[in-house]
Order: structure tokens, then sequence, then C-alpha cells
């Protein structure tokens, strides 16, 4: 099979999936399923096409009465994400035509849009964007991805901001548009620009246009005097690692501190002090001593006199040894435990009734096996997008779940899972360089081994995975206190800021 037959396959795919022929499209899905490349290029664009499989059979899942839509468990979206992150991780993928990259890029971002993790959606958008800055598509869906943003946010001032740039963001897309129509008549995106011009005049209506007309300068807060500080803060701001969503619109200046908190809360006047904004306090400080830890580790080259004379026999193994390697190594490990804090706060506060002593991230979605019917059809986006993580991040061989799901969601996370498992309880050996190019090692599992800026790469990766989850559970707060009843069973309690 060649590219030209793929193409026809497409066009298979594309009049099944409009006519909502839910059967065509699961024997294409077999069909396409079975193929198997040895040109890279291809074996991409066929993962791609079983993207758009999955992705039209969730949305046919998603219509009339018996919309699964607020299901948790939805196997098709998996599925959607993981054929469009083995398209990008196939090796052929940066030979595939610009068209295609859009595509894909701009269908992951709206499946994980849909599912709740905005902030990586975003991230999706903006490859697309980068490679063409005029795609309407990813225009027009970043602008509704930033609309949903500010929808989370118990911040007003955040949400003007998010509204704004979603405007401006809706402007752009639908000058596109009319561009295009005014070449060519399409009845398809004749539809997108009238539902754009009707998600315009909605936010006119919020905000009203006085206010939308003026210019917002997210780059007038200065980022310190100190030298040392300013160095940080930018490092932050470049990694995306401040408790900010403004951090998530770019590297704006606004966006070096960290104010996110717990969102009001009422609180029943029997229990007294909400404990759960002491939760979170202390998950907030923590995460930001071990992001300092990470950058101190990555940017200490002077030997300190803690360090300066310490002996280390030569293995002749080109092992790294190092008191700032080591500090890397404690922000991975100490990121990976705050995880499992998240869990025991959802389980405390949605009063899930799971033993403390047993509760980690990964399994505080379930009772035994099975979803746990305190989030199945629960309408909290950010909580879902706390449950996506949950299936990137953590991986067990030998958990039914895990091994059932984890694996479709992140190819990484099987990896990173492991790096914590030597770095807890066993030996893991940080190499100068990456020794797999000089000699075959015999036993990875019990020597395992990975360079240190691959190490660097992953943990600050799993920092951003940490900051991610750390504001939906600011953002799921919010969403589940402003379903409370005011029944007279709740006080309010006004708290300060310590600085």
């Amino acid at each position: 099979m060649d590219f030209n037959k793929l193409q026809l396959i497409a066009e298979e795919i594309d009049k099944y999936a409009f006519s909502n022929d839910k059967n065509s499209l699961e024997n294409k899905l077999i069909e396409l399923e079975k193929l198997n490349f040895e040109d890279s290029s291809l074996q991409s664009i066929t993962y791609y096409f079983i993207g758009n499989i999955w992705s039209s059979l969730r949305r046919i899942n998603h219509i009339g009465e018996n919309s699964n839509i607020w299901k948790i468990e939805q196997k098709e979206l998996f599925n959607e994400i993981y054929y469009y992150r083995k398209s990008i991780n196939e090796k052929g993928f940066d030979n595939l035509q610009l068209e295609y990259k859009l595509y894909i890029y701009t269908n992951l971002a709206n499946a994980f849009s849909h599912y709740g993790r905005t902030i990586n959606a975003l991230k999706y958008y903006d490859k697309a964007l980068s490679l063409f800055p005029n795609f309407e598509m990813a225009l027009v869906n970043k602008a509704e991805c930033l609309r949903s943003y500010s929808q989370l946010s118990y911040d007003w001032s955040h949400k003007e901001i998010f509204l704004k740039k979603s405007y401006d963001i809706y402007q752009v897309g639908a000058e596109v548009l009319y561009n295009i129509l005014q070449e060519r008549e399409d009845e398809y995106y004749s539809n997108i620009l009238s539902n754009i011009m009707l998600d315009i005049f909605e936010i006119e209506e919020v905000l009203g246009k006085e206010l939308l007309a003026q210019d917002y300068d997210l780059n007038s807060y200065p980022l310190r005097n100190y030298k040392n500080e300013s160095e940080y803060r930018e490092w932050v701001l470049k990694n995306t690692l401040f408790l900010n969503p403004m951090n998530d619109l770019g590297l704006n200046s606004i966006a070096t501190h960290d104010p996110l908190h717990m969102p009001d809360m009422k609180i029943e006047i029997e229990v007294g002090f909400p404990k759960y904004i002491t939760h979170f306090n202390q998950m907030k400080q923590e995460y930001i001593t071990y992001r300092h830890l990470l950058f101190e580790g990555i940017n200490s080259f002077t030997k300190k006199f803690y360090d300066k004379d310490t002996h280390i026999i030569d293995d002749y193994d080109y092992n790294l040894y190092d008191i700032n390697i080591e500090k890397v190594k404690l922000a991975f490990k100490s990121f990976y435990s705050l995880f499992d804090k998240i869990a025991f706060f959802i389980n405390d506060y949605f009063a899930l009734g799971l033993d403390e002593r047993k509760v980690d991230f990964r399994k505080v979605w379930y009772v035994k096996n099975d979803i746990n019917s305190k989030f199945d059809n629960f309408e909290n986006l950010a909580l879902r997008g706390l449950f996506l993580i949950s299936k990137d991040l953590f991986f067990n061989d030998k958990d039914k779940n895990s091994k059932e799901y984890i694996e479709v969601l992140e190819p990484n996370a099987k990896e990173i899972n492991k790096i914590r498992n030597h770095l807890e309880h066993k030996f893991i050996m940080i190499k100068i360089f990456d020794v797999e190019n000089f000699e075959k090692v015999k036993d990875r599992e019990r020597c395992f081994y990975i360079t240190d800026k691959d190490l660097i790469k992953k943990t600050i990766y799993l920092g951003q995975l940490l900051r991610e989850s750390l504001i939906y559970l600011s953002f799921s707060v919010h969403r589940a206190e402003k379903n409370k009843y005011k029944n007279g069973k709740y006080l309010p309690i006004n708290l300060n800021i310590i600085k």
C-alpha cells in the first residue's frame, strides 16, 4: 500500500464520519491497525488516520440523550490521544508535509482541551501555530481553549486577561476564514465563521467593547533587581514552572510569581477552619522549594566547600558523581511524592472514604477496579484533567487499570516511573554521555542508567506536570465550591495573604 491508497482510505473515513456511520468506521479501524510500514512517514500518517477514527467514534458517542460526554473513562478519547502521539513520535513525522503536521498537532490539542487538560492543549496549539501562524483551525480552537481556561479560573483579573486573549485570537481566526471564503465558497468554513462571530459577540457582552479595546501590558512587571533572582525567575518562566495561569500565556513578566491558592471556600460551621487551605499552602511551598532545588542543581557550577574534597573511586563506567546532580535527583523524587499528597487531598475533600494509608494518585479514582461513582458523570472539567494526568504519569505492569490505559496515553510514562523506582529503592547511574553509543549494556534493568541531560529534561517535565496538577486541583475545588448551597450551614471567613 502506498500514500495514494492511504489518501483514499482517509476520504472514506471522512465520509463515514460525516454520516455518523459507526460500523464502517470500526471496520476501517481494524483495517488500518493491521498496517505496518517500513517507511516511518507512512506509518506516522497511518497513526494519524487511526486517531481520526477514534475521534469520530468519540463524537458519535456524545450525540443524543445517551451521550457519554461526562463519562470519566472514555476509551475513544484515550486511544485518540495515543495514536496522535504515536504519529508525532514516529521519526518520519519530521518529513511529513506541513499540512499533516498542523492537523496532527491541532487534533491532539483538541482532544486534550475537550477532556480538561487545557494547559497541555495550549502547548500543542502553539506547536501548530509556530509552524504556520495563520492556520485557521489552530487559531479558532486555541481561542476556544483560552475561553474555557478563563471559565475554570476563580481569579476575575485572570479571567479578563484570558478572555481578552481569546477575543484577540478569535478576531485573527475570523479574518483568516473571511479571506478564505473570499477566494472560494465553503459551507464548512462558513459555518465555523458564523460560530466565531457568535463567540466574539458573547465575549463583548461579558467584558464590553471598551475594555476589550484596551491594551494589556503583560511585561510591565519587573523581574527583580538582583541578578541571581532575575536569572532564577527567567528560568522558571521559560520552563513554565510558575504556579500562575499567566505563565501559560507566554514569557511575560506578569507571570513571574506564584499567586495560585485555594478559591473562596464554604465550610460547615461545626467543622471549623478550612484545613484544605493549610494542605494546599504546604503543597505549594514544597513545590516552590523543590523547583529551586532543581534550578540549583542545573545552574550551580562552582564547587562548594561541602563537596570540594569528596573522594570518589573511579569505576571506569562514565558515571557522574556530583552534589548538583544529587539535587536534581532529589527534586525528581520530591516532585513525584507530591502527587500522592494531591491524592490525599482529593480523597478528603471529595469524601471518597478511602483508607488514607493506601491512597495514591493512581488509585484514588477507583473503588477496586472500577471508577468511583462519585467521579463518573461528574461535571468538573479540571478534575478530569487531573485524572488524565494520573494516567500519563503512573505505570504499573501488574495493575489492570494501569496496563490497559496508561500505555495508550504517554509513551514516556513507563520510563519516568522506572526512574522514580530506581531513585527510591535501587540504584541509578547518571552517565556523562549516552553509553549505548559506545557499548552494549547487558542488564539495563538492574543497572539502570540515564544521562544527566535526559534526567534534567525529565525532571523539568515532571515539575511541569505537577504544576499543571496543582492548578487543576485549585480549579476543581472552585467548581465544586460553586455547587455548594447556602443553607445556613456555612460561614464566610476572611483570610489574609502571608508575605
